[in-house]
């Protein structure tokens, strides 16, 4: 333990860094020492998440917030979970009060007070959030959650009167400044919006990044006129340069995924001819997932979003697409797999300069059933292009990087490419160790670096305990080939 007091706190933080998910090591490290307890105190409080499941964990962040201040500055993400069956369960009255006095000394106009004392009393997590924004002067990621589909209207609802008292523009309102300069901060927002108005809130002049989880809900999953100007407001009156759309919706409603990105993108379009946004969205994440992805819509769908909006992408230069848990069933996975040279028409993107296309769950045995898809990647991907990274069907990697090296002539620009491949066929690597020159010589010759992993679906519990670092990511086993300008031949195939 002298010796790790002895480290500079660069180290520390590097060191503390890989324990930022097991909270109770790092709440122990900090009781070691005074030499060590700041810098693990700042990676300790740096992301925290207010569940509602746990009151008495909501009570405590509040309470703790509220006592030590310095700890509430090193606050920078906030994951805000709401949970509606919980507004039965009351707040102790002890730190209510103290709670409400803070509030109050803030200058907090005297309505947002009142609604949150109400909110408090009843148990609700509204209230506790209300507290929490005003006490997080760091905060630069929020991230609400909602669980419970059924009555998010009604939560969001309720969420909406509190962010409506804290994020007014009316800064005649004593002591409004002071909450406002709170969500100022916010560069990240990750948000459901099955209630639509809630994005009004989030007119925020430092927004760099927006998750829009487009949920199941009712009859709102239709874009109407109203809902679509209120995203253009949000789009165009923000600086946001990331942009993602997670869908959990089922197949029948793939269209609505196109009719809200459609909508997003119009709205940039149209702030930029009148001048009104500041520098585009750089970063698209479109991914979708459960039923859009098991029949190959969800791929369809996206060729189709991109044909469409050939003119709004030609600016993006970082496209990630995710097709989460595909059907096992094997006549339908030929179809997903056979629509990825379909998903790959990126010739608009002009200034794209990274491309993934990703399989984000595992599959059967049936993957390695599907066709092997012919695509002309000179055709379809961008002269912009520097690094791509693809599934690759059926696991035969050889004749997919012959496809990439007959192709590739036409992106001079591209430097690195990785594939993942599944259910061992490239652990068995007969065909690295046979076939290994040419292919590999040809793509170093160009330049361009090849990372190949192969990935198993379930491991046993024998092999578990034979590879402890396994289970990594999305990917239950992972297995790597390299090749590029710092590697040479030697081990080519090995395990991580």
């Amino acid at each position: 333990m002298a010796n790790l007091c002895s480290l500079p706190n660069e180290l520390l933080l590097l060191i503390f860094g890989y324990l930022s998910d097991d909270r109770r090591s790092l709440s122990q490290l900090c009781k070691v020492s005074r030499r060590i307890q700041a810098p693990a105190a700042e990676e300790l409080y740096k992301d925290i998440k207010v569940d509602g499941y746990s009151h008495s964990r909501f009570s405590c962040w509040t309470r703790t917030l509220l006592e030590c201040p310095e700890l509430a500055n090193l606050v920078v993400n906030l994951t805000f979970h709401i949970d509606c069956q919980s507004g039965d369960r009351y707040a102790p009255i002890d730190w209510i009060g103290q709670a409400i006095i803070e509030v109050v000394k803030m200058g907090v106009p005297a309505q947002v007070v009142g609604h949150v004392a109400s909110n408090l009393m009843k148990g609700k997590e509204t209230g506790f959030g209300a507290i929490l924004f005003a006490l997080l002067p760091s905060l630069q990621t929020l991230n609400i959650e909602v669980v419970d589909t059924y009555h998010e209207g009604y939560v969001e609802y309720e969420l909406m009167k509190v962010l409506y008292g804290i994020s007014s523009t009316d800064y005649r309102e004593p002591g409004m400044h002071i909450l406002r300069s709170t969500l100022n901060n916010i560069r990240t927002l990750v948000i459901p919006i099955p209630h639509y108005e809630l994005l009004r809130f989030f007119l925020l002049p430092q927004l760099k990044a927006l998750h829009l989880n487009l949920i199941d809900n009712y009859d709102t999953n239709y874009p109407s006129s109203h809902n679509a100007a209120t995203v253009s407001e949000v789009v165009s009156r923000t600086g946001i340069r990331e942009l993602t759309l997670d869908s959990d919706w089922s197949e029948i409603q793939i269209a609505n995924t196109n009719t809200w990105t459609e909508c997003i993108f119009n709205a940039l379009q149209k702030a930029g001819e009148l001048e009104l946004a500041r520098p585009s969205i750089d970063k698209f994440v479109f991914r979708l997932s459960d039923g859009v992805s098991y029949d190959g819509s969800s791929a369809m769908s996206f060729n189709k979003l991109v044909s469409s909006m050939g003119a709004q992408l030609a600016r993006i230069e970082h496209l990630r697409v995710e097709l989460q848990r595909p059907s096992p069933i094997r006549h339908k996975l030929r179809r997903l797999f056979m629509s990825i040279g379909v998903i790959m028409d990126l010739s608009c993107c002009l200034r794209l300069r990274k491309l993934e296309v990703l399989q984000g769950s595992l599959v059967s045995n049936s993957f390695r059933k599907a066709p092997h898809p012919q695509v002309d990647f000179g055709r379809l991907l961008p002269t912009s292009l520097e690094a791509l990274t693809l599934i690759c069907p059926n696991g035969k990697v050889l004749p997919w990087l012959r496809q990439l090296l007959a192709s590739i002539t036409v992106v001079p620009n591209l430097r690195r490419i990785e594939l993942h491949c599944f259910r061992g066929q490239g652990r068995s690597a007969a065909w690295f160790t046979k076939d290994r020159g040419r292919v590999f010589e040809d793509f170093r010759e160009r330049g361009v670096a090849v990372t190949i992993t192969d990935c198993d679906q379930v491991l046993s519990p024998e092999k578990s305990r034979r590879y402890p670092d396994w289970g990594e990511g999305i990917f239950a086993g992972k297995f790597y080939v390299y090749y590029g300008e710092n590697t040479g031949f030697d081990g080519l195939y090995g395990q991580k």
